[in-house]
């Protein structure tokens, strides 16, 4: 396959605009700052369904209001195989990785 990849204005990083590409079909690869160790971490996640095990995809809904604080956002990390979350105000980059046609 044959990916594109482009980043992400640091204006448009927000809640609704990674909810909205997390739930397409491409993959986000974001650059964040670890709120418990002051780390850097690269993270490639989705919410995509077909992208995450089906005993897994079934609770998307469930994972993403499950959390009362709008800077937490919960996602399948695709390299970990599991549910991560960061916190958004922690985003230093966000990568847009889209399947070409």
């Amino acid at each position: 396959s044959i990916y594109k990849y482009y980043m992400l204005a640091k204006k448009d990083i927000n809640r609704a605009t990674l909810l909205n590409l997390l739930s397409k079909e491409e993959y986000l690869k974001i650059l964040f700052k670890k709120s418990t160790t002051e780390t850097m971490r690269t993270m490639i996640c989705t919410l995509y369904g077909d992208s995450i095990p089906t005993s897994f995809a079934k609770s998307i809904e469930a994972t993403i209001k499950q959390n009362d604080n709008l800077d937490i956002l919960p996602v399948w990390d695709v390299i970990k195989g599991k549910w991560r979350s960061f916190h958004i105000s922690n985003i230093i980059s966000v990568d847009i990785i889209e399947k070409k046609n």
